[in-house]
C-alpha cells in the first residue's frame, strides 16, 4: 500500500450529502395528535425555536433554540438592536431555514417585542409573528 497523501478535495469526492426526512409528531396542546411532514412540520419547527430558551432543556442540543434570556434587563434600545440577530441566529439553527427576513419589529410596552418576519425554507416561505418578552 502506498504512503500517498491525498488532498482534501479528493477525501471528500465520494461524500453525498443527503437532507433527512422532516417527518415528526404534529404536538398540540402539548398532547402528540399524529404527524406531520415537510411545511407543517418546519412551521411547527419555527415555533417551537421561538419558544425555546437555549440550553435549557438536556432534550435538545445546545445549538437549539434562542438566547432571548439574555436581553432580560437590558435598555430597550440595546434589546431593539439585538432581538433580530437573536432569532435569525436561532432559525439558522435549523438547516432546513436558508434566509429570515424581518418584516417588523415593534415595541409593544416597557418589557415586550412583536416581530412579524418571513422565514425562507426548503419548503417554501413561512410567515410568522411573535410577541418576545424581555
Amino acid at each position: 500500500m502506498d504512503d500517498e497523501l491525498i488532498t482534501a478535495e479528493q477525501a471528500t469526492d465520494d461524500i453525498e450529502e443527503i437532507q433527512l426526512p422532516s417527518l415528526t409528531y404534529r404536538v398540540v396542546d402539548g398532547h402528540i395528535v399524529g404527524k406531520i411532514d415537510e411545511r407543517d412540520a418546519m412551521v411547527q419547527a419555527i415555533s417551537k425555536i421561538m419558544k425555546t430558551v437555549r440550553m435549557r432543556w438536556e432534550i435538545y442540543t445546545k445549538e437549539y433554540g434562542h438566547d432571548l434570556e439574555d436581553l432580560i434587563g437590558k435598555e430597550m434600545p440595546y434589546v431593539m438592536s439585538e432581538v433580530e440577530r437573536m432569532i435569525t441566529e436561532a432559525l439558522k439553527g435549523d438547516d432546513r431555514v436558508d434566509e429570515v427576513n424581518f418584516i417588523s419589529t415593534d415595541q409593544i410596552n416597557a418589557t415586550t417585542v412583536h416581530i412579524t418576519l418571513k422565514v425562507s425554507t426548503l419548503f417554501g416561505e413561512i410567515d410568522t409573528e411573535s410577541e418576545v418578552e424581555i
